[in-house]
């Protein structure tokens, strides 16, 4: 039973940030215990109680108040972050890392894969460097692999044997490179001067011609792995096709490029004589065309490299 005479009751009508209500109440009560009521919890969404910025509403019905946000990836009266790495509410692979962050979570790929995290397949070390083992890691062999993989058909289920290492069989390339690289096929070139590490790819087989000879390839580029910008992997499609790879026995080991894009010499650790001038292949960053370029190796000039190695494929 009503025992407040319907005179005495009144509609009050409230507004908070998200809701608009009417209720009727004894004036009386409305004139000093809503108002009260309505001050508290304004009072305590003042405080800012929800974590992560949330919005703050009152909950007159149960005199207390709300946090609203999403939920998942939220939980709790404050909003917490859930953290899916944890609690296991993530769909990383098994074979990348969980990092959590608020709101959501990242999938990273561990060493020796590569994917967006979601999906991961394991890296072929099909190229057993030691300049990658020693200077590198598995983002070396993920990128130079990538550079690879667009080869056509090329590398398909291809293995590739090291024919010239400069540290191990030396730097002349008389009694090194030639002897031991010329017509095995398709090539890959590692370079490295201090931390530096760049190289080339050719579908041409080298040779130790008697003159002079420049051989047509579409499918040869030159890359860079680590250069002025860190592990910074980019590659260098070829541009004037004709001109794509040198050959001669006496004086040069690999060389791109009308003898500029990437020109490796004998005796390289010795004698500053090789170069990378932008001539046949594509202009790195900051270069032009048949000017001497850092890029490669911070040295805008000729240099000498540390070391060098050379694979030929082998079709599995």
């Amino acid at each position: 039973m009503n025992l407040i005479p319907e005179s005495c009751i009144r509609p009050l009508r409230f507004e908070t940030i998200e809701q608009n209500f009417t209720l009727n109440l004894p004036f009386n009560f409305a004139e000093s215990n809503m108002r009260s009521l309505n001050n508290h919890l304004m009072s305590e969404c003042s405080k800012s109680p929800c974590l992560h910025n949330f919005t703050c509403i009152p909950n007159y019905d149960n005199d207390t108040y709300e946090c609203l946000c999403p939920r998942p990836p939220y939980e709790g009266k404050y909003c917490k972050d859930v953290d899916e790495c944890t609690t296991g509410q993530h769909d990383c692979s098994g074979n990348a890392n969980c990092t959590n962050t608020i709101g959501s979570f990242n999938c990273t790929c561990k060493d020796g894969y590569v994917g967006n995290g979601r999906n991961c397949t394991e890296i072929t070390i099909a190229l057993e460097s030691d300049m990658l083992r020693d200077y590198g890691n598995y983002s070396y062999h993920a990128a130079l692999k990538t550079f690879m993989d667009e080869v056509p058909e090329d590398v398909v289920n291809t293995r590739w044997t090291r024919c010239w290492s400069g540290k191990n069989d030396g730097f002349d390339v008389t009694r090194t490179f030639h002897p031991q690289c010329d017509g095995k096929g398709a090539t890959v070139t590692l370079v490295r001067k201090n931390q530096y590490i760049w190289g080339g790819y050719t579908d041409v087989p080298w040779s130790s011609p008697s003159t002079n000879t420049f051989y047509n390839s579409t499918k040869s580029f030159i890359f860079t792995l680590f250069n002025i910008r860190g592990f910074n992997p980019q590659k260098f499609n070829i541009i004037k096709t004709n001109i794509a790879v040198y050959h001669h026995h006496h004086n040069y080991g690999p060389a791109f490029g009308g003898l500029k894009d990437l020109k490796i010499h004998t005796h390289a650790s010795t004698m500053k004589y090789n170069i990378n001038k932008p001539y046949a292949y594509a202009i790195p960053p900051g270069c032009a065309y048949n000017q001497y370029c850092n890029f490669f190796t911070g040295i805008e000039d000729l240099y000498t490299i540390d070391d060098i190695e050379v694979f030929y494929k082998n079709t599995m």
